[in-house]
């Protein structure tokens, strides 16, 4: 399927046709034309058949209330649609929608067809004025950071989250033992992942790690790692740990 769209302030709207190949010769098929939902100049993206972006400009200075909108790429219907987007961008990224509003809101939410979930957003570019700062263009992403410009100003955001491990088991007191957990590229661990943290353990490694048992040892992050103190070390001729955190 092929979806174009543009602003039907212009007399365009959108539609979306059906690109098939039988023996050897290609047909094209319109599956629907309509007024709306239709965008400006924000590209939508398309997962799993359905359509994410930010849709309904007809007028210029409605322009920062656009909605963010999924849509049934099949059909053109409006499966959900939230306000307060406006002519910023929509990424596709790890399936998750990372938008970029007009207003200079970074926000993430979940490709979800039933209703819109958000995941989180923050403030990325400041002071939004209609006529000087605004952003009417896409963030981009690489190596973890995120790229973000108005038509003042510019951004980077790391937002990278280093991946754990665990380090060898080391001797404490008398049947006791202690586990450190540190980040692989040995950045300090932020304290707000630390909630979100589980240590488990396991005698069959084949398991899968949900059906590990979860330890009630504290974690205590000191200078950004985390220690575990007063392991048992009797409980099993042999354990297997890991660190793990929400997805």
């Amino acid at each position: 399927m092929v979806f174009v769209t543009a602003a039907y302030e212009y007399g365009m709207g959108s539609v979306v046709v059906q690109a098939t190949v039988t023996n050897n010769t290609w047909t094209a098929t319109q599956l629907w034309y309509k007024n709306d939902p239709s965008a400006h100049w924000m590209t939508p993206v398309a997962s799993q058949g359905f359509l994410y972006g930010q849709f309904g400009i007809q007028f210029q200075f409605d322009s920062p209330n656009a909605q963010l909108k999924c849509v049934d790429m099949r059909t053109g219907a409006v499966k959900w649609s939230t306000n307060g987007f406006g002519r910023g961008a929509t990424l596709l990224v790890d399936n998750h929608l990372l938008v970029i509003t007009e207003k200079g809101e970074l926000v993430l939410a979940q490709t979800n067809t039933d209703a819109y979930i958000e995941v989180g957003r923050f403030r990325a570019i400041p002071n939004y004025f209609g006529d000087t700062n605004k952003c009417w263009n896409g963030p981009a992403v690489a190596d973890g950071r995120v790229y973000v410009r108005s038509t003042s100003f510019g951004a980077c955001f790391d937002l990278s989250v280093p991946n754990l491990k665990l380090d060898a088991p080391q001797p404490s007191l008398t049947n006791k033992f202690q586990l450190t957990v540190r980040t692989v590229d040995g950045t300090p661990i932020d304290s707000n992942r630390l909630p979100g943290m589980e240590l488990r353990a396991t005698t069959n490694p084949a398991l899968a790690p949900p059906l590990w048992t979860a330890l009630t040892n504290a974690l205590i992050l000191t200078n950004g790692v985390i220690r575990v103190t007063n392991l048992d070390g009797v409980a099993a001729p042999k354990r297997f740990f890991l660190i793990s955190e929400p997805d």
